[in-house]
């Protein structure tokens, strides 16, 4: 019989763990660069919270998540989880989610989600809901359904461009849309923990780690009061997008949607956009985005 364990992720399991989620979740297409864009550039990113179920030296298991620490709250986050489908419904996820959760527990984190928490999105806004064994192996496990989000795709095949007469007539009332810059990146930061809390602000420190930042802004003024991301939760996916109060309803939202697909456009073919039900229209009106994956968002109170 070979020997299991659980070890910690290492960066030379990129391509082991990049084919078994493939294997596990064909049609996300995960590649070693969106691997380590989900799990190493996360600002939470720990070693010990990200784990592999080995069946010798074979990796059969593979689960990631993080601690997010956000203000006076902590929550555990499960960001993706998977077993290779030749080794299912052998006790390897169950073994993998009482590891860290035990962890978890040992570090005063009293709650767990899957997917997402508090504006922080990852590869998946909760539980697939074509995953009818994975809900089952959650439910079973003592997880809740919390609330419901989708995941939005749009095709990138539109000229874009049109929104530029647009952003002149703005310029001309003092209102600048534009791609930031570095040096934007903490006054832009420091803005949306004002407007919107911590949570946009991880997701869009991201978006600066690359010498062209992937975010649009808009200001007034020489102030900021909206913000576009793009490939900061997850390379080829739009959002976190914001506009403050006194701009909205103004269309600021849609240019700033419609730069960062121009921009998009240069390297993929679509664009997922995490979303709820209150948005559901805006980005089919705006990009003529339609909703193929429906989410169910889970949590478990750890005791």
């Amino acid at each position: 019989m070979q020997q299991t364990e659980i070890s910690f992720f290492r960066e030379d399991y990129l391509d082991d763990i990049c084919g078994l989620l493939n294997r596990a979740l064909p049609r996300e297409g995960f590649t070693p660069n969106s691997l380590q864009h989900l799990i190493i550039k996360d600002p939470h990113f720990k070693a010990e919270d990200t784990i592999v179920f080995m069946q010798g030296k074979k990796i059969t298991g593979f689960l990631s998540a993080v601690i997010r620490r956000l203000e006076q709250s902590s929550a555990g986050v499960i960001k993706v989880f998977a077993v290779d489908p030749a080794w299912q419904r052998q006790g390897i996820a169950g073994k993998c989610f009482t590891f860290i959760e035990q962890r978890f527990r040992a570090e005063g984190v009293q709650e767990i989600h899957v997917g997402s928490y508090r504006g922080r999105t990852y590869v998946f806004d909760g539980l697939p809901t074509a995953c009818s064994g994975a809900w089952l192996f959650l439910n079973k496990q003592g997880y809740i359904r919390e609330g419901t989000s989708f995941y939005m795709t749009a095709k990138l095949d539109r000229d874009y461009s049109i929104v530029d007469d647009e952003i002149a007539a703005l310029a001309a009332e003092g209102i600048i849309i534009r791609k930031a810059l570095s040096s934007d990146r903490e006054k832009l930061l420091d803005w949306i923990i004002d407007e919107f809390g911590l949570g946009w602000k991880e997701a869009t420190e991201i978006s600066f780690l690359t010498e062209q930042p992937t975010v649009w802004i808009c200001e007034k003024n020489g102030k900021i009061s909206g913000f576009a991301n793009y490939n900061s939760t997850f390379p080829g996916f739009f959002g976190p997008t914001g506009i403050g109060g006194t701009e909205r309803g103004r269309g600021l939202g849609r240019i700033l949607l419609l730069k960062c697909l121009q921009d998009l456009q240069k390297t993929c073919t679509r664009v997922r956009i995490p979303t709820d039900d209150k948005r559901l229209s805006f980005y089919h009106r705006s990009a003529d985005a339609n909703a193929d994956i429906i989410f169910w968002r889970m949590k478990k109170i750890l005791k």
